[in-house]
């Protein structure tokens, strides 16, 4: 691979360990202040809100910056590159998630159950939901360990469609949030003489 790829997937690792840090932060107090299921549903909409911020807007703003590099021939076009982006920030969440695995059939012990939580803040109000802090690895059974895996696909998910829609200069923000306003039909002044 490309010195440049690994750079690029390293800076968006870097922002997602900066999400998950304020993620952890969102979700402790979300969730010493509103126990139950409000204040872990308002802590997963947060975290995801912030994840999202953090992750999107950069890989949109570099597809957006590489359309001009492209366009005066200084790179070469590379659909994927927001997807290896994503795959490379995504490693560390595997190997979590790998361990997760483990645990669940009795090799890494009972004790890192907890200390997942600790390193996947990012849906930590979600899992708390799912997977009950009381159960033990065997209560809990494989299939809410198994969903767990998909939470590992975000930032491949968010880098791939951040990058493809900042090749084509499509802003969600523009479309949703500031959207154009509609021209006015101009009404012909009459001419009174």
């Amino acid at each position: 691979m490309n010195k440049g790829i690994w750079v690029g997937g390293l800076k968006t690792a870097g922002r997602f360990l900066l999400a998950s840090v304020m993620c952890m932060i969102v979700s402790m107090s979300l969730l010493t202040m509103l126990d139950g299921f409000l204040g872990r549903f308002l802590g997963q909409v947060i975290n995801l809100i912030i994840v999202i911020s953090l992750s999107y807007v950069p890989m949109w703003n570099e597809a957006n910056n590489d359309v001009n590099k492209i366009n005066y021939e200084r790179m070469r076009r590379d659909d994927f590159l927001g997807l290896k982006y994503g795959i490379i920030a995504a490693i560390p969440g595997i190997a979590v998630y790998l361990m997760l695995l483990l645990s669940v059939f009795g090799i890494t012990g009972e004790g890192y159950f907890s200390l997942y939580r600790f390193l996947n803040p990012i849906f930590l109000p979600l899992n708390i939901s799912i997977m009950s802090p009381n159960l033990t690895m065997n209560e809990i059974g494989i299939l809410p360990v198994l969903y767990a895996g998909f939470e590992m696909l975000l930032p491949i998910v968010i880098c791939g469609f951040a990058y493809a829609l900042g090749l084509r200069r499509y802003s969600l923000s523009e479309r949703f949030i500031y959207p154009y306003a509609p021209e006015k039909k101009r009404k012909k002044k009459l001419r009174r003489y």
